[in-house]
């Protein structure tokens, strides 16, 4: 049995309803965690239904797996993605979407791996909390610019369209073009935490303050509540979700 830490938080924030949805479980016979953050795209139906049945549709799929690897947690995601599509044919969800980041960790396999569409992000905390990496790359016109250097995070941070994306669960594109999904594996033991978190909690918290969140506060529960706690101090107009994960 893993010895792995981890707390998940969402918060309805300043917004009517809350879109987001967490999803954080031991699988695998109590081997592996699996942990998924989805939020729902803005300004179309049922957001909240989007991202609710893509992570419940992600666990479900892997929930009678052994020997989970990449490719399953690939094919996990793509199964969610069919199952809002189904939903879309009914008028009341027509056109619903979320974006969504699932990581599976195996610690036996010294593993982890990552599937990802939209700008949900997964972080690690590495080099014994020297440094905070972004394991996932932002499907959004703003994040494209930031990750190739065109502007600052800053410059991200303030931008007007930083909440457009390119890509989301409930897209039939997905189903055609293997690399509309972004995945990746790396070994586990570079890490020292995880954090899984919604554009409510970045796009008003810098990543050196969020370094210095999880460098501080060493419990899962600690950290994730300060997170979402300085989000609200700094005026975040979104839902605001994340999941800590201790290794």
């Amino acid at each position: 049995m893993n010895n792995i830490e981890y707390f998940p938080i969402s918060e309805q924030g300043l917004r009517d309803n809350n879109e987001d949805f967490c999803l954080v479980e031991s699988i695998s016979g109590g081997l592996d965690v699996l942990a998924i953050i989805a939020d729902g795209v803005g300004g179309e139906n049922a957001g909240e239904v989007a991202s609710m049945v893509t992570c419940k549709g992600i666990s479900e799929y892997l929930a009678h797996l052994d020997n989970i690897g990449l490719e399953d947690l690939r094919m996990a995601v793509i199964a969610a993605n069919n199952d809002v599509m189904e939903l879309q044919k009914n008028p009341r969800y027509e056109n619903m979407a979320t974006v969504v980041s699932a990581c599976l960790i195996s610690p036996e396999d010294n593993v982890i791996h990552i599937c990802h569409v939209g700008d949900t992000r997964i972080y690690a905390l590495c080099n014994d909390g020297i440094e905070l990496s972004k394991l996932t790359k932002d499907h959004s016109f703003v994040g494209r610019l930031f990750d190739e250097g065109h502007i600052s995070e800053k410059e991200a941070m303030l931008h007007p369209k930083r909440n457009r994306i390119d890509k989301c669960i409930g897209s039939r594109q997905l189903n055609y073009f293997s690399d509309y999904l972004f995945t990746s594996s790396f070994e586990l033991t570079k890490f020292n935490r995880i954090l899984l978190c919604s554009d409510g909690l970045y796009d008003v918290v810098s990543s050196s303050e969020i370094h210095s969140i999880l460098v501080h506060n060493s419990g899962a529960k600690t950290a994730a509540n300060n997170l979402v706690k300085r989000a609200l101090e700094c005026g975040s107009h979104d839902n605001i979700s994340a999941i800590v994960i201790n290794l």
